[in-house]
Protein backbone atom coordinates (compact mmCIF):
# COMPACT_ATOMS: atom_id res chain seq x y z
CA UNK A 1 0.00 0.00 0.00
CA UNK A 2 2.83 2.54 0.83
CA UNK A 3 4.70 1.25 -2.58
CA UNK A 4 1.59 2.31 -4.05
CA UNK A 5 1.03 5.59 -2.56
CA UNK A 6 4.92 6.20 -3.46
CA UNK A 7 4.41 5.37 -6.73
CA UNK A 8 1.10 7.91 -7.10
CA UNK A 9 3.24 10.57 -5.40
CA UNK A 10 5.99 10.28 -8.05
CA UNK A 11 3.52 10.03 -10.98
CA UNK A 12 1.80 13.37 -9.96
CA UNK A 13 4.98 15.23 -9.35
CA UNK A 14 6.43 14.19 -13.02
CA UNK A 15 2.92 14.97 -14.48
CA UNK A 16 3.43 18.34 -13.17
CA UNK A 17 6.63 18.68 -14.32
CA UNK A 18 5.66 18.01 -17.59
CA UNK A 19 2.73 20.14 -17.94
CA UNK A 20 4.69 23.08 -16.62
CA UNK A 21 7.65 22.10 -19.23
CA UNK A 22 4.90 22.20 -22.00
CA UNK A 23 3.28 25.56 -20.86
CA UNK A 24 6.82 26.72 -20.82
CA UNK A 25 7.35 25.04 -24.58
CA UNK A 26 4.09 26.08 -26.03
CA UNK A 27 2.79 29.14 -23.99
CA UNK A 28 5.96 31.12 -23.68
CA UNK A 29 4.27 34.66 -23.49
CA UNK A 30 0.56 33.44 -23.12
CA UNK A 31 0.36 34.28 -19.09
CA UNK A 32 2.42 37.83 -18.84
CA UNK A 33 -0.17 38.47 -21.74
CA UNK A 34 -3.10 38.18 -19.70
CA UNK A 35 -1.98 39.82 -16.31
CA UNK A 36 -2.23 43.37 -18.38
CA UNK A 37 -6.13 43.06 -18.50
CA UNK A 38 -6.47 42.64 -14.76
CA UNK A 39 -5.27 45.13 -11.49
CA UNK A 40 -6.01 43.70 -8.46
CA UNK A 41 -6.01 46.77 -5.61
CA UNK A 42 -4.95 46.62 -1.65
CA UNK A 43 -8.19 47.99 -0.40
CA UNK A 44 -10.83 46.93 1.89
CA UNK A 45 -13.63 48.85 -0.60
CA UNK A 46 -12.17 46.24 -3.64
CA UNK A 47 -12.86 43.36 -1.23
CA UNK A 48 -15.98 44.41 -0.11
CA UNK A 49 -17.52 45.47 -3.58
CA UNK A 50 -16.22 42.01 -5.19
CA UNK A 51 -18.12 40.35 -1.98
CA UNK A 52 -21.47 42.12 -2.84
CA UNK A 53 -22.39 39.85 -6.16
CA UNK A 54 -22.43 36.40 -6.84
CA UNK A 55 -18.76 35.12 -8.32
CA UNK A 56 -16.99 38.38 -6.95
CA UNK A 57 -15.08 36.35 -4.60
CA UNK A 58 -13.58 33.94 -7.31
CA UNK A 59 -12.88 37.36 -9.34
CA UNK A 60 -11.16 38.57 -6.49
CA UNK A 61 -8.94 35.84 -5.95
CA UNK A 62 -8.43 35.26 -10.11
CA UNK A 63 -7.56 39.14 -9.70
CA UNK A 64 -4.99 38.67 -6.76
CA UNK A 65 -2.99 35.55 -8.85
CA UNK A 66 -3.03 37.13 -12.39
CA UNK A 67 -1.86 39.98 -10.89
CA UNK A 68 1.79 38.35 -10.24
CA UNK A 69 1.29 36.60 -14.03
CA UNK A 70 3.73 39.34 -15.36
CA UNK A 71 7.25 37.82 -13.21
CA UNK A 72 8.78 34.71 -14.71
CA UNK A 73 7.35 31.13 -14.06
CA UNK A 74 4.31 32.09 -11.81
CA UNK A 75 1.79 32.41 -14.40
CA UNK A 76 3.08 28.86 -15.94
CA UNK A 77 3.51 27.49 -11.97
CA UNK A 78 0.18 28.61 -10.97
CA UNK A 79 -1.78 27.02 -13.60
CA UNK A 80 -0.10 24.14 -13.54
CA UNK A 81 -0.73 23.84 -9.65
CA UNK A 82 -4.80 24.15 -9.99
CA UNK A 83 -4.77 21.52 -13.00
CA UNK A 84 -3.18 19.39 -10.72
CA UNK A 85 -5.36 19.76 -7.78
CA UNK A 86 -8.47 19.14 -10.40
CA UNK A 87 -6.56 15.86 -11.71
CA UNK A 88 -5.67 14.73 -8.02
CA UNK A 89 -9.34 15.63 -6.78
CA UNK A 90 -10.90 13.41 -9.62
CA UNK A 91 -8.38 10.49 -8.48
CA UNK A 92 -9.60 10.92 -5.05
CA UNK A 93 -13.27 10.81 -5.93
CA UNK A 94 -13.16 7.25 -8.20
CA UNK A 95 -10.37 6.17 -5.13
CA UNK A 96 -13.77 6.62 -2.89
CA UNK A 97 -16.19 4.96 -5.45
CA UNK A 98 -14.23 2.71 -7.13
CA UNK A 99 -11.11 2.04 -5.36
CA UNK A 100 -9.81 -1.03 -7.61
CA UNK A 101 -9.34 0.77 -11.25
CA UNK A 102 -7.06 3.12 -12.39
CA UNK A 103 -8.16 6.16 -14.59
CA UNK A 104 -5.37 8.35 -15.46
CA UNK A 105 -7.21 9.58 -18.42
CA UNK A 106 -10.47 10.32 -16.18
CA UNK A 107 -7.71 12.49 -13.85
CA UNK A 108 -6.23 14.22 -16.49
CA UNK A 109 -9.29 14.95 -19.15
CA UNK A 110 -11.24 18.05 -17.37
CA UNK A 111 -7.55 19.78 -16.68
CA UNK A 112 -6.18 18.93 -20.46
CA UNK A 113 -9.93 20.68 -21.56
CA UNK A 114 -9.16 23.83 -18.95
CA UNK A 115 -5.65 24.34 -20.05
CA UNK A 116 -6.90 24.26 -23.77
CA UNK A 117 -9.87 26.57 -22.96
CA UNK A 118 -7.03 28.84 -20.82
CA UNK A 119 -5.68 29.47 -24.55
CA UNK A 120 -8.15 31.72 -25.28
CA UNK A 121 -7.23 35.14 -24.02
CA UNK A 122 -11.58 35.48 -23.62
CA UNK A 123 -11.02 32.78 -20.58
CA UNK A 124 -11.47 33.90 -17.41
CA UNK A 125 -9.18 31.97 -14.75
CA UNK A 126 -11.92 31.89 -12.61
CA UNK A 127 -13.19 28.90 -14.73
CA UNK A 128 -10.33 26.93 -13.32
CA UNK A 129 -10.42 28.33 -9.82
CA UNK A 130 -14.40 27.19 -9.63
CA UNK A 131 -13.73 23.97 -11.15
CA UNK A 132 -11.29 22.83 -8.72
CA UNK A 133 -12.84 23.99 -5.93
CA UNK A 134 -16.12 22.19 -6.91
CA UNK A 135 -14.11 18.51 -7.10
CA UNK A 136 -12.83 18.86 -3.86
CA UNK A 137 -16.42 20.14 -1.96
CA UNK A 138 -17.15 16.98 -3.63
CA UNK A 139 -14.81 14.98 -2.40
CA UNK A 140 -15.79 16.34 0.97
CA UNK A 141 -19.43 15.47 0.22
CA UNK A 142 -19.16 12.25 -0.85
CA UNK A 143 -17.35 11.33 2.65
CA UNK A 144 -20.04 12.44 4.62
CA UNK A 145 -21.89 8.86 5.57
CA UNK A 146 -25.23 9.79 6.91
CA UNK A 147 -27.26 10.76 3.84
CA UNK A 148 -29.67 13.15 5.33
CA UNK A 149 -26.29 14.90 6.01
CA UNK A 150 -24.98 14.79 2.32
CA UNK A 151 -28.59 16.05 1.46
CA UNK A 152 -28.31 18.93 3.78
CA UNK A 153 -24.95 19.24 2.92
CA UNK A 154 -25.38 18.97 -0.93
CA UNK A 155 -27.58 21.98 -0.53
CA UNK A 156 -25.88 24.47 1.72
CA UNK A 157 -22.28 24.05 -0.57
CA UNK A 158 -24.37 24.36 -3.62
CA UNK A 159 -25.91 27.93 -2.35
CA UNK A 160 -22.27 28.64 -1.14
CA UNK A 161 -20.20 27.66 -4.70
CA UNK A 162 -23.10 29.89 -6.16
CA UNK A 163 -22.31 33.00 -4.16
CA UNK A 164 -18.35 31.85 -4.62
CA UNK A 165 -18.21 30.91 -8.24
CA UNK A 166 -21.26 31.34 -10.15
CA UNK A 167 -22.86 28.90 -12.50
CA UNK A 168 -20.28 26.04 -10.98
CA UNK A 169 -22.98 25.40 -8.58
CA UNK A 170 -24.45 23.14 -10.95
CA UNK A 171 -22.02 20.46 -11.58
CA UNK A 172 -22.00 20.38 -7.63
CA UNK A 173 -25.47 19.78 -7.09
CA UNK A 174 -25.67 17.58 -10.44
CA UNK A 175 -22.74 15.36 -9.31
CA UNK A 176 -24.23 15.21 -5.57
CA UNK A 177 -27.68 13.82 -7.40
CA UNK A 178 -25.81 10.88 -9.41
CA UNK A 179 -23.83 10.26 -6.26
CA UNK A 180 -27.30 9.95 -4.05
CA UNK A 181 -28.62 7.94 -7.12
CA UNK A 182 -25.80 5.51 -6.61
CA UNK A 183 -25.60 4.75 -2.92
CA UNK A 184 -29.62 4.29 -3.27
CA UNK A 185 -29.86 4.97 0.70
CA UNK A 186 -32.58 7.85 0.64
CA UNK A 187 -35.45 7.47 -1.51
CA UNK A 188 -35.08 8.84 -4.94
CA UNK A 189 -36.92 11.81 -4.65
CA UNK A 190 -35.03 13.29 -2.08
CA UNK A 191 -32.11 13.10 -4.33
CA UNK A 192 -34.01 14.56 -7.40
CA UNK A 193 -35.49 17.46 -4.91
CA UNK A 194 -31.89 18.28 -4.38
CA UNK A 195 -31.20 19.86 -7.92
CA UNK A 196 -34.25 22.74 -7.90
CA UNK A 197 -33.55 23.80 -3.95
CA UNK A 198 -29.88 23.82 -5.21
CA UNK A 199 -30.94 26.06 -7.66
CA UNK A 200 -33.25 29.09 -5.63
CA UNK A 201 -30.46 31.37 -4.99
CA UNK A 202 -29.82 31.33 -9.21
CA UNK A 203 -33.73 31.55 -9.99
CA UNK A 204 -33.69 34.67 -7.35
CA UNK A 205 -31.20 36.26 -8.39
CA UNK A 206 -33.02 35.78 -12.09
CA UNK A 207 -36.03 36.50 -11.12
CA UNK A 208 -36.10 38.75 -8.35
CA UNK A 209 -32.46 40.82 -8.88
CA UNK A 210 -32.69 40.28 -12.68
CA UNK A 211 -28.45 40.43 -11.98
CA UNK A 212 -27.62 38.45 -14.93
CA UNK A 213 -29.03 36.53 -18.08
CA UNK A 214 -29.73 33.07 -17.73
CA UNK A 215 -26.42 32.38 -19.27
CA UNK A 216 -24.08 33.71 -17.18
CA UNK A 217 -26.17 32.33 -13.79
CA UNK A 218 -26.26 28.65 -14.81
CA UNK A 219 -23.67 28.00 -18.15
CA UNK A 220 -20.03 28.15 -18.49
CA UNK A 221 -20.39 31.12 -20.86
CA UNK A 222 -20.09 33.03 -16.84
CA UNK A 223 -16.18 32.24 -17.18
CA UNK A 224 -15.61 33.55 -20.76
CA UNK A 225 -15.97 37.53 -22.25
CA UNK A 226 -19.79 37.98 -21.46
CA UNK A 227 -20.11 40.33 -24.57
CA UNK A 228 -19.04 37.02 -26.39
CA UNK A 229 -20.54 33.66 -27.39
CA UNK A 230 -19.45 30.92 -24.85
CA UNK A 231 -16.60 28.58 -25.57
CA UNK A 232 -17.32 25.46 -26.45
CA UNK A 233 -14.49 24.01 -25.16
CA UNK A 234 -15.81 24.79 -21.76
CA UNK A 235 -18.73 22.96 -21.98
CA UNK A 236 -17.01 20.19 -22.69
CA UNK A 237 -14.93 20.30 -19.61
CA UNK A 238 -18.50 20.48 -17.86
CA UNK A 239 -20.00 17.44 -18.98
CA UNK A 240 -17.00 15.79 -18.73
CA UNK A 241 -17.27 15.62 -14.25
CA UNK A 242 -20.96 14.35 -14.24
CA UNK A 243 -20.11 11.99 -16.61
CA UNK A 244 -16.89 10.72 -15.25
CA UNK A 245 -18.56 10.81 -11.48
CA UNK A 246 -21.25 8.42 -12.98
CA UNK A 247 -18.18 6.36 -14.51
CA UNK A 248 -17.12 6.30 -11.75
CA UNK A 249 -20.39 4.98 -10.08
CA UNK A 250 -20.86 2.57 -12.71
CA UNK A 251 -17.41 0.75 -12.15
CA UNK A 252 -17.73 0.62 -8.34
CA UNK A 253 -20.52 -2.37 -9.84
CA UNK A 254 -17.52 -4.01 -11.74
CA UNK A 255 -16.50 -6.98 -9.65
CA UNK A 256 -14.47 -9.01 -11.68
CA UNK A 257 -10.93 -9.52 -10.93
CA UNK A 258 -8.59 -8.14 -13.48
CA UNK A 259 -5.08 -9.14 -14.15
CA UNK A 260 -2.19 -7.04 -13.52
CA UNK A 261 -1.28 -7.34 -17.29
CA UNK A 262 -4.18 -5.85 -18.55
CA UNK A 263 -4.50 -3.00 -15.36
CA UNK A 264 -0.94 -1.82 -17.38
CA UNK A 265 -2.12 -2.32 -20.29
CA UNK A 266 -5.28 -0.18 -19.38
CA UNK A 267 -3.15 2.15 -17.88
CA UNK A 268 -0.54 2.53 -21.06
CA UNK A 269 -3.20 3.04 -23.30
CA UNK A 270 -4.55 5.89 -21.37
CA UNK A 271 -1.74 7.49 -20.73
CA UNK A 272 -0.90 7.53 -24.89
CA UNK A 273 -4.38 8.70 -25.03
CA UNK A 274 -3.16 11.76 -22.89
CA UNK A 275 -0.16 12.77 -24.44
CA UNK A 276 -2.36 12.16 -28.05
CA UNK A 277 -5.09 14.83 -26.57
CA UNK A 278 -2.75 16.86 -25.47
CA UNK A 279 -0.50 17.84 -28.67
CA UNK A 280 -3.91 17.53 -30.72
CA UNK A 281 -5.56 19.86 -28.39
CA UNK A 282 -2.78 22.66 -28.63
CA UNK A 283 -2.79 22.74 -32.25
CA UNK A 284 -6.58 23.36 -32.31
CA UNK A 285 -6.84 25.48 -29.82
CA UNK A 286 -3.40 27.33 -29.68
CA UNK A 287 -3.11 30.03 -32.36
CA UNK A 288 0.36 30.33 -33.66
CA UNK A 289 -0.21 33.94 -34.74
CA UNK A 290 -2.00 35.05 -31.57
CA UNK A 291 1.16 33.40 -29.96
CA UNK A 292 3.45 35.84 -32.11
CA UNK A 293 1.34 38.73 -31.26
CA UNK A 294 1.71 38.10 -27.25
CA UNK A 295 5.12 37.73 -27.91
CA UNK A 296 5.73 41.02 -29.96
CA UNK A 297 3.45 42.59 -26.81
CA UNK A 298 5.63 41.36 -24.63
CA UNK A 299 9.06 42.41 -26.20
CA UNK A 300 7.66 45.89 -26.31
CA UNK A 301 6.15 46.25 -23.26
CA UNK A 302 9.42 45.30 -21.80
CA UNK A 303 11.95 47.51 -24.35
CA UNK A 304 13.56 44.49 -25.36
CA UNK A 305 13.81 45.65 -28.96
CA UNK A 306 16.74 43.54 -30.36
CA UNK A 307 14.67 40.42 -29.03
CA UNK A 308 11.79 42.08 -31.80
CA UNK A 309 14.14 42.59 -34.78
CA UNK A 310 15.64 38.80 -34.39
CA UNK A 311 12.11 37.49 -34.34
CA UNK A 312 11.60 35.40 -37.40
CA UNK A 313 7.87 36.51 -38.36
CA UNK A 314 4.85 33.63 -39.95
CA UNK A 315 4.69 35.82 -42.63
CA UNK A 316 6.79 38.10 -44.73
CA UNK A 317 3.39 40.08 -45.42
CA UNK A 318 2.83 40.90 -41.82
CA UNK A 319 1.74 44.47 -41.76
CA UNK A 320 1.50 44.05 -37.79
CA UNK A 321 4.72 42.82 -37.15
CA UNK A 322 6.41 44.93 -39.38
CA UNK A 323 5.21 48.16 -37.59
CA UNK A 324 6.46 46.57 -34.17
CA UNK A 325 9.76 45.49 -35.95
CA UNK A 326 10.26 49.13 -37.32
CA UNK A 327 9.17 51.03 -34.04
CA UNK A 328 12.09 48.79 -32.46
CA UNK A 329 14.49 50.17 -35.03
CA UNK A 330 13.33 53.49 -34.29
CA UNK A 331 13.69 52.89 -30.63
CA UNK A 332 17.40 51.61 -31.56
CA UNK A 333 17.86 55.28 -33.62
CA UNK A 334 18.59 52.93 -36.49
CA UNK A 335 15.16 52.87 -38.32
CA UNK A 336 16.07 55.50 -41.26
CA UNK A 337 19.91 53.76 -41.22
CA UNK A 338 18.49 50.10 -41.88
CA UNK A 339 14.76 49.78 -42.53
CA UNK A 340 15.56 48.56 -45.60
CA UNK A 341 17.62 45.58 -44.39
CA UNK A 342 14.01 44.28 -43.22
CA UNK A 343 10.93 43.35 -45.41
CA UNK A 344 8.89 46.69 -45.86
CA UNK A 345 5.60 46.78 -47.29
CA UNK A 346 5.36 50.67 -47.45
CA UNK A 347 4.08 53.58 -45.43
CA UNK A 348 1.19 51.55 -44.31
CA UNK A 349 3.75 49.33 -42.07
CA UNK A 350 5.16 52.63 -40.25
CA UNK A 351 1.71 53.25 -38.49
CA UNK A 352 -0.53 50.45 -39.17
CA UNK A 353 -4.48 51.27 -38.82
CA UNK A 354 -6.55 50.92 -35.67
CA UNK A 355 -9.05 47.98 -35.90
CA UNK A 356 -10.09 49.00 -31.84
CA UNK A 357 -8.23 46.03 -30.18
CA UNK A 358 -6.51 46.19 -27.19
CA UNK A 359 -3.33 45.46 -28.68
CA UNK A 360 -3.25 47.58 -31.66
CA UNK A 361 -3.89 50.58 -29.13
CA UNK A 362 -1.27 49.75 -26.96
CA UNK A 363 1.56 49.92 -30.01
CA UNK A 364 -0.04 53.03 -31.85
CA UNK A 365 -0.33 54.44 -28.21
CA UNK A 366 3.62 53.37 -27.73
CA UNK A 367 4.41 54.55 -31.66
CA UNK A 368 2.83 57.82 -31.22
CA UNK A 369 4.72 58.78 -27.84
CA UNK A 370 8.00 57.46 -29.23
CA UNK A 371 7.49 60.31 -32.30
CA UNK A 372 5.83 62.59 -29.69
CA UNK A 373 2.57 63.29 -30.61
CA UNK A 374 1.21 62.77 -27.23
CA UNK A 375 -2.34 63.81 -28.29
CA UNK A 376 -2.82 60.26 -30.72
CA UNK A 377 -0.44 58.78 -27.92
CA UNK A 378 -3.03 59.57 -25.21
CA UNK A 379 -6.28 58.70 -27.71
CA UNK A 380 -4.82 55.48 -28.09
CA UNK A 381 -3.99 54.42 -24.24
CA UNK A 382 -8.05 55.38 -23.72
CA UNK A 383 -8.71 53.60 -26.66
CA UNK A 384 -6.83 50.34 -25.22
CA UNK A 385 -8.00 50.35 -21.74
CA UNK A 386 -11.50 50.87 -22.99
CA UNK A 387 -11.61 47.86 -25.40
CA UNK A 388 -10.37 45.33 -22.95
CA UNK A 389 -13.10 43.57 -21.44
CA UNK A 390 -12.43 44.30 -17.47
CA UNK A 391 -11.22 47.73 -18.76
CA UNK A 392 -8.24 48.32 -16.76
CA UNK A 393 -4.43 47.98 -18.38
CA UNK A 394 -1.83 49.12 -15.69
CA UNK A 395 0.88 49.48 -18.80
CA UNK A 396 -1.98 52.03 -20.61
CA UNK A 397 -2.56 53.71 -16.92
CA UNK A 398 1.40 54.88 -16.52
CA UNK A 399 1.19 55.79 -20.50
CA UNK A 400 -1.94 57.79 -19.15
CA UNK A 401 0.12 59.57 -16.29
CA UNK A 402 3.10 60.16 -18.76
CA UNK A 403 1.06 62.18 -20.91
CA UNK A 404 -0.91 64.21 -18.55
CA UNK A 405 2.37 65.39 -16.72
CA UNK A 406 3.50 66.37 -20.30
CA UNK A 407 0.31 68.38 -21.14
CA UNK A 408 0.64 69.71 -17.70
CA UNK A 409 -2.73 68.62 -16.53
CA UNK A 410 -1.42 67.38 -13.50
CA UNK A 411 -4.80 66.80 -11.55
CA UNK A 412 -5.74 64.20 -13.60
CA UNK A 413 -2.06 62.30 -13.84
CA UNK A 414 -2.39 62.55 -10.10
CA UNK A 415 -5.50 60.96 -10.40
CA UNK A 416 -3.98 57.95 -12.32
CA UNK A 417 -0.90 57.94 -9.68
CA UNK A 418 -3.46 57.39 -6.70
CA UNK A 419 -5.52 54.93 -8.32
CA UNK A 420 -2.41 52.74 -9.20
CA UNK A 421 -0.59 53.60 -5.64
CA UNK A 422 -3.07 50.66 -3.92
CA UNK A 423 -1.51 47.50 -6.89
CA UNK A 424 1.25 46.37 -7.87
CA UNK A 425 2.32 49.27 -9.87
CA UNK A 426 2.51 51.57 -6.74
CA UNK A 427 6.61 51.86 -6.90
CA UNK A 428 6.26 52.73 -10.66
CA UNK A 429 3.41 55.26 -10.61
CA UNK A 430 4.77 56.84 -7.25
CA UNK A 431 7.84 57.28 -9.16
CA UNK A 432 5.83 59.81 -11.25
CA UNK A 433 4.64 62.35 -8.06
CA UNK A 434 7.65 63.97 -7.98
CA UNK A 435 6.92 66.01 -11.44
CA UNK A 436 3.29 66.87 -9.97
CA UNK A 437 2.96 70.50 -9.90
CA UNK A 438 6.51 70.91 -11.03
CA UNK A 439 6.94 72.37 -14.64
CA UNK A 440 10.86 73.32 -14.02
CA UNK A 441 11.45 69.57 -12.76
CA UNK A 442 9.67 67.92 -15.46
CA UNK A 443 11.33 70.15 -18.38
CA UNK A 444 14.29 69.10 -16.75
CA UNK A 445 14.24 65.19 -17.89
CA UNK A 446 15.20 64.06 -20.69
CA UNK A 447 11.86 62.13 -21.54
CA UNK A 448 9.19 63.80 -20.36
CA UNK A 449 10.79 67.43 -21.03
CA UNK A 450 11.69 66.43 -24.43
CA UNK A 451 7.86 64.96 -24.96
CA UNK A 452 7.01 68.73 -23.64
CA UNK A 453 8.97 70.52 -25.76
CA UNK A 454 7.56 69.07 -29.20
CA UNK A 455 4.05 69.14 -27.85
CA UNK A 456 4.59 73.16 -26.81
CA UNK A 457 6.07 74.17 -30.23
CA UNK A 458 3.49 73.51 -31.63
CA UNK A 459 -0.36 73.89 -32.61
CA UNK A 460 -3.22 72.06 -33.49
CA UNK A 461 -1.67 68.54 -33.51
CA UNK A 462 -5.34 67.02 -34.24
CA UNK A 463 -4.17 65.05 -37.22
CA UNK A 464 -7.01 67.24 -38.99
CA UNK A 465 -4.69 68.05 -41.50
CA UNK A 466 -3.15 64.72 -41.71
CA UNK A 467 -0.60 62.71 -39.52
CA UNK A 468 2.24 63.98 -41.74
CA UNK A 469 1.37 67.75 -40.79
CA UNK A 470 1.57 66.72 -37.32
CA UNK A 471 4.74 64.78 -37.20
CA UNK A 472 6.64 68.36 -39.32
CA UNK A 473 5.25 70.21 -36.38
CA UNK A 474 6.38 68.28 -33.87
CA UNK A 475 10.10 68.06 -35.64
CA UNK A 476 10.59 71.91 -35.97
CA UNK A 477 9.45 72.18 -32.27
CA UNK A 478 11.74 69.99 -31.28
CA UNK A 479 14.44 68.94 -33.65
CA UNK A 480 16.43 66.55 -31.38
CA UNK A 481 13.90 64.37 -31.38
CA UNK A 482 15.13 61.65 -34.12
CA UNK A 483 12.29 59.43 -33.76
CA UNK A 484 9.58 61.62 -35.40
CA UNK A 485 12.40 62.98 -38.07
CA UNK A 486 12.96 58.92 -38.66
CA UNK A 487 9.38 58.49 -39.31
CA UNK A 488 8.44 61.22 -41.59
CA UNK A 489 11.51 60.84 -43.74
CA UNK A 490 10.88 57.24 -44.44
CA UNK A 491 7.19 57.76 -44.78
CA UNK A 492 8.71 60.38 -47.18
CA UNK A 493 10.61 58.15 -49.11
CA UNK A 494 8.48 55.10 -48.87
CA UNK A 495 5.72 57.15 -50.79
CA UNK A 496 8.20 57.74 -53.25
CA UNK A 497 7.41 61.36 -53.56
CA UNK A 498 11.03 62.60 -54.13
CA UNK A 499 9.69 66.56 -54.28
CA UNK A 500 8.39 66.50 -50.63
CA UNK A 501 11.40 64.48 -49.52
CA UNK A 502 13.49 67.32 -51.58
CA UNK A 503 11.55 69.99 -49.11
CA UNK A 504 12.17 68.11 -45.98
CA UNK A 505 15.70 67.55 -46.21
CA UNK A 506 16.16 71.00 -47.35
CA UNK A 507 14.26 72.18 -43.57
CA UNK A 508 16.24 69.57 -41.50
CA UNK A 509 19.53 68.33 -42.69
CA UNK A 510 21.03 70.82 -39.93
CA UNK A 511 19.31 69.01 -37.41
CA UNK A 512 20.61 67.38 -33.86
CA UNK A 513 18.20 64.48 -34.74
CA UNK A 514 19.77 63.74 -38.21
CA UNK A 515 23.67 63.94 -37.15
CA UNK A 516 25.17 62.04 -38.85
CA UNK A 517 22.68 61.94 -41.81
CA UNK A 518 21.09 58.22 -41.64
CA UNK A 519 22.19 56.23 -44.29
CA UNK A 520 18.47 55.62 -45.87
CA UNK A 521 18.18 59.07 -46.21
CA UNK A 522 21.74 59.70 -47.94
CA UNK A 523 20.91 57.33 -50.84
CA UNK A 524 17.71 59.31 -50.86
CA UNK A 525 19.82 62.98 -51.06
CA UNK A 526 22.33 61.30 -53.86
CA UNK A 527 19.42 60.08 -55.95
CA UNK A 528 17.54 63.40 -55.59
CA UNK A 529 20.27 65.45 -56.20
CA UNK A 530 21.63 63.68 -58.62
CA UNK A 531 22.13 66.51 -60.76
CA UNK A 532 23.84 68.55 -58.42
CA UNK A 533 26.34 66.44 -57.10
CA UNK A 534 28.13 70.15 -55.73
CA UNK A 535 25.52 69.86 -52.81
CA UNK A 536 26.46 66.32 -51.10
CA UNK A 537 28.73 67.76 -49.29
CA UNK A 538 26.64 70.03 -47.71
CA UNK A 539 23.73 67.57 -46.75
CA UNK A 540 27.03 64.96 -45.22
CA UNK A 541 27.48 62.42 -47.70
CA UNK A 542 29.92 59.97 -46.72
CA UNK A 543 32.33 58.94 -49.47
CA UNK A 544 31.20 55.25 -49.02
CA UNK A 545 28.31 56.42 -50.36
CA UNK A 546 29.19 58.55 -53.38
CA UNK A 547 30.98 55.14 -54.60
CA UNK A 548 28.51 52.83 -53.93
CA UNK A 549 25.66 54.94 -55.56
CA UNK A 550 27.98 54.36 -58.83
CA UNK A 551 28.48 50.90 -58.57
CA UNK A 552 24.94 50.78 -58.47
CA UNK A 553 24.07 52.70 -61.59
CA UNK A 554 26.43 51.20 -63.40
CA UNK A 555 25.00 47.41 -62.27
CA UNK A 556 21.79 48.76 -62.85
CA UNK A 557 22.42 49.65 -66.43
CA UNK A 558 24.18 46.62 -67.31
CA UNK A 559 21.17 44.76 -65.53
CA UNK A 560 18.79 46.47 -68.09
CA UNK A 561 20.87 45.09 -70.95
CA UNK A 562 21.43 41.66 -68.80
CA UNK A 563 18.86 40.15 -66.91
CA UNK A 564 21.00 37.58 -65.84
CA UNK A 565 22.50 40.37 -63.24
CA UNK A 566 19.43 40.96 -62.07
CA UNK A 567 19.61 38.69 -58.88
CA UNK A 568 23.19 39.82 -58.50
CA UNK A 569 21.98 43.70 -58.30
CA UNK A 570 18.95 42.92 -55.57
CA UNK A 571 21.99 40.59 -53.32
CA UNK A 572 24.34 43.72 -53.47
CA UNK A 573 21.90 46.63 -53.47
CA UNK A 574 18.89 44.99 -52.11
CA UNK A 575 18.55 47.03 -49.17
CA UNK A 576 19.39 50.80 -50.33
CA UNK A 577 16.62 52.77 -51.24
CA UNK A 578 17.55 53.02 -54.89
CA UNK A 579 16.95 49.90 -55.67
CA UNK A 580 13.51 50.46 -53.45
CA UNK A 581 12.83 53.25 -55.09
CA UNK A 582 13.05 51.31 -58.57
CA UNK A 583 12.13 48.17 -57.93
CA UNK A 584 9.61 48.29 -55.54
CA UNK A 585 5.72 48.07 -56.23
Amino acid sequence: MKTHRVITIIGWLITGLLLFLWQEQYLPFHYEYMEQFRLFHYNTEYFIDHCSYPSGLMEYLASYLIQFFNLPYIGVGTITILLLLIGIGIQQIFKRIAAHVDMPLAYLLPALLLLFAGMDINYHLEGTLAFTLTVWLLNAQIRIVRPEYRIFSGVLLSWLLFYMTGPAFVLFALCSVIYEWHKQELPKMYAVLLLPVAVLPACYAYFIQHSEPLRILFLPDAYSNHKLEGQTILYYTWITLPLLFTLACLLNRWKKPVSSFVKGLSVSIQLLAVIIILFQGNEKYNSPSLTQVKELDYYSRNKQWDQILNMQTSSSNNIFSTCFKNLAMAQKGILADKGLHHKQLGNKALWIDWDQSSTVSTLLSDLYYAMGHIALSQRYAFEGVLSSEWEVNPYLFLRLIQTNLIFGHYNIAEKYIRFLEDTRYQEQAHAYRKFLYNDALLEQDKELGGKRKGVSGSKGLSEMQGLTHDLLQIAFANPDNQIVLDYVGMYILFEKNIPLFKMFIENFYEAPGLQPMPTHFQEAIVFSYESQPERWKEFGITEAIKKRFEEYKRLDIDSRLSPSLVNRLRSGFGNTYWYYYTYHK
